[in-house]
This record gives C-alpha cells, sequence and structure tokens, in this order.
C-alpha cells in the first residue's frame, strides 16, 4: 500500500491541524526509505515497522480487514 495512503488518517488531525510531517521505514529488515508530505510515495509492507514523526498529536486508525491489491 502506498505510504500517504497507509497513514491518510494523521495526515491532518481532528481540528484540521498538519498531522503528520515525514515517514521513515529504518531499513532494519525491510528496505530503508523516507517519506514527507507531497514526496514520492514508498510502499508500505504489512507487519513492519515505521517511525512516524508527527507536527500535531493524533491517533492512527487501523484497517479492519488487511488491504489486498485488486
Amino acid at each position: 500500500m502506498p505510504s500517504g495512503q497507509a497513514f491518510v488518517s494523521i495526515e491532518k488531525t481532528a481540528s484540521g491541524a498538519t498531522g503528520y510531517v515525514i515517514l521513515v521505514s529504518p531499513g532494519l529488515n525491510q528496505p530503508a526509505w523516507s517519506y514527507a508530505i507531497g514526496g514520492q510515495a514508498q510502499e508500505v509492507l504489512p507487519y513492519k515497522g515505521y517511525w512516524v514523526i508527527m507536527e500535531n498529536a493524533d491517533t492512527l486508525y487501523g484497517f479492519s480487514t488487511t488491504p489486498l491489491a485488486p
């Protein structure tokens, strides 16, 4: 799933303020990359860990099922 789509619930906070500004894949047992809002989307892999740099606090909502590509 593209990084922008996977973290859409924290792109903006409930009050409309900026949520996250940078996502980081630390490169531990997965490809290393970073993504800033408006940059080129990266693939988010299931069961991997990511660092999320937030400008304002918010809650990341998950998926009720694992999204699969059509």
